[in-house]
């Protein structure tokens, strides 16, 4: 169970939780054996400390394009390459790491979805499995009817022991449809095929994209053609699992079908929260897209009830919000968040792509965050792949020039806190408020929670306050901040620091023993208010 964050800062600052934060990433990613026309971000996924980041052009010893996976693990805040994993077999214009990527806990899954035996180019996708040694190659799985260009890869999804993986080209009905999916599961260290997935009626590209979330499947349908004149408006097919197997449950229109919108081309499930796209990016009307979102009931004759639709604040007509041209996945949810890529998006003048952050915040979805990169260039395709998990987003853009001038592909790697800003901060001496921030994982079991304060006073000594009540107090005491937190408070005392040369002071809290006499434990479904508290000069010493 969650514990949930509001954000402050006093003189330390912050931000009105109207306004559009503007993050810059903490690091950028690029291949170590960086190469001209590479394609590093081709594909992203990331869970805790790990990562994968795809090149689907990257050769072998032979100078033959075959592809490739980096594996990255994060030691000390910082993401370092640690492996690089291709397929044993020779796949040649297979392309390994183009289509589908998923990763949880110890598994692995890259796919070629053209992947040859012979001349029949059906797709497979690779399993790996995280041993003492790294990370070993353990399975190939294939569709049990492989079928020339069915697209075995296209798309896949991993719930526990369980994985969903989808042949968006495979003939159905005879041919008069195309597209399905594959339910695999697993024993020991072997996966297993147990089901297929095809909607009750022909559809076209059937599991373009798809997720899986415990006894639930969605897979897109999104050439499905709604009443005329609404040709090509798409759709989502939900199946629900009953007594051991997947069944259809119910299709999922767009709340307003529009002709060549392709409703459902980008899916994420997660926590109960199905996100679901809309829009072309070869429309004839402009490829602005925009995101449903859902959540999931049982009162619901589909399972699911429509929230809200939202489209980038600052968008335009061509930004291609959730809406890639290529294979990269641009939508991904971390509990209470939902992260956007838009590849055509402006910035900066250009169009170089963007990532926006979206917040359930008081049961209301609203956009809270823009990623932004410190070296945008023109075609630089950055959010054309996103991953999100806990406080860490990956944003990538294959399209990427590197410092050394080959377009090789980067990713990057963004720290967004837990919370919601709520109290306006005072300027401090720098002329600038502070903020406040929250990293960590919102799980109570997993311990972690870590404090940051920005745009402090350099050289300066701190220390941060915590307390379940929220209230505004200015100027306490004579201090030159305002108060936001109520009693009781919580002192981080013997955590006092120096805000350093950067003005970044940073804190640790334990969960399960706050500094409190007697000492007590942040509970489950609680929420708690941070803000960093400091001295300074402005001119005489205060705080």
């Amino acid at each position: 169970m969650k514990l949930t964050f509001a954000l402050l800062g006093i003189l330390a600052g912050a931000f009105s939780p109207l306004t559009l934060a503007q993050h810059a990433e903490e690091q950028v990613l690029r291949a170590s054996d960086v190469y001209h026309f590479g394609r590093f971000g081709q594909q992203v996924a990331v869970d805790g400390d790990v990562a994968l980041v795809t090149d689907d052009a990257h050769p072998n010893s032979a100078g033959i394009s075959v592809g490739g996976c980096y594996v990255l693990r994060r030691a000390g805040g910082q993401w370092h390459e640690v492996q690089f994993l291709e397929p044993t077999e020779l796949i040649q214009a297979g392309r390994f790491g183009n289509s589908g990527l998923a990763l949880e806990g110890d598994w692995a899954f890259v796919a070629s979805k053209a992947f040859p035996t012979g001349n029949v180019y059906h797709g497979a996708v690779w399993v790996y499995h995280l041993t003492s040694t790294g990370w070993r190659q353990t399975q190939r799985l294939e569709a049990p009817d492989a079928t020339d260009s069915a697209g075995f890869g296209y798309r896949i999804d991993v719930d526990g022991d369980r994985v969903l993986i989808s042949a968006a080209a495979h003939p159905t009905f005879g041919g008069a449809g195309l597209g399905q999916a594959y339910v695999f599961e697993r024993n020991g260290l072997q996966w297993n095929y147990v089901q297929t997935l095809i909607p009750s009626v022909p559809e076209t590209l059937v599991g373009s994209s798809l997720a899986l979330e415990d006894d639930w499947a969605v897979l897109s349908a999104h050439n499905h053609d709604a009443p005329n004149p609404h040709r090509l408006a798409g759709a989502v097919y939900v199946f629900r699992r009953v007594g051991g197997a997947f069944v259809e449950f119910a299709r999922i229109d767009s709340p307003n079908p529009t002709i060549d919108r392709a409703f459902g081309k980008q899916l994420a499930m997660e926590n109960g929260t199905l996100v679901v796209s809309e829009g072309n990016p070869w429309a004839f009307f402009g490829s602005e897209g925009r995101i449903h979102i859902y959540h999931r009931s049982d009162s619901s004759p589909t399972g699911f009830v429509h929230d809200s639709v939202h489209y980038a604040s600052d968008g335009d007509l061509d930004n291609q919000f959730a809406v890639p041209a290529s294979g990269g996945k641009t939508i991904a949810i971390s509990g209470d968040r939902i992260l956007v890529g838009a590849h055509h998006a402006m910035h900066g003048g250009i169009r170089t792509g963007a990532a926006y952050m979206f917040q359930r915040v008081a049961g209301q979805w609203m956009e809270t965050d823009k990623l932004q990169w410190s070296d945008a260039q023109m075609h630089d395709t950055v959010g054309q792949a996103v991953a999100f998990d806990d406080t860490t987003a990956f944003v990538a853009g294959p399209g990427v020039t590197a410092p050394s001038g080959e377009t090789g592909g980067g990713v990057y790697v963004y720290e967004v806190p837990l919370g919601v800003p709520y109290c306006d901060a005072i300027a401090n001496s720098t002329g600038s408020e502070g903020a406040t921030w929250v990293l960590g994982s919102p799980y109570v079991v997993d311990g972690d929670v870590r404090l940051r304060a920005f745009g402090l006073p350099p050289d300066e000594h701190g220390y941060f306050l915590a307390s379940r009540q929220r209230a505004f107090v200015p100027t306490p005491f004579g201090s030159q901040g305002n108060l936001c937190l109520g009693l009781p408070i919580v002192r981080f005392a013997s955590q006092v620091a120096s805000t350093g040369a950067s003005g970044e002071p940073v804190g640790v809290v334990d969960p399960g023993a706050l500094p409190t006499a007697p000492a007590s434990a942040i509970l489950p479904g609680e929420t708690w208010n941070f803000q960093a508290w400091h001295r300074d000069h402005t001119p005489g010493l205060t705080s």
